[in-house]
């Protein structure tokens, strides 16, 4: 059942009622910033670098640079079947998470 709608309530400053807006209003903004850097690590691609030099005879150098773009955090979902054996049944099973590369 709901409770009817008082103006009284709404613009309630006193201090208990503060305290849960700033407690709920902090456990929101810290889930927002979770989400959003999850997202951030998702998304963003991190560049690599890497070099190879190669000398030759008569002092002649090579130098080859390659630039690749390697994602961070990697959103992934696994599906597995199984077979028991001790009740003889079949076991489904799927895992979801974020693997970190560096």
């Amino acid at each position: 059942m709901t409770e009817p709608f008082d103006i009284k309530k709404f613009f309630d400053l006193s201090p208990t009622a503060l305290g849960k807006s700033l407690s709920i209003g902090w456990k929101v903004v810290l889930i927002a910033l979770v989400i959003f850097f999850v997202y951030r690590g998702i998304t963003a691609n991190r560049q690599k670098q890497t070099q190879q030099i190669t000398v030759e005879s008569g002092g002649q150098a090579t130098i080859i640079q390659k630039q690749t773009s390697k994602r961070f955090l990697i959103p992934f979902i696994e599906c597995s079947v199984g077979q028991s054996n001790r009740y003889d049944k079949l076991e489904t099973a799927v895992k979801g998470g974020i693997r970190v590369e560096f």
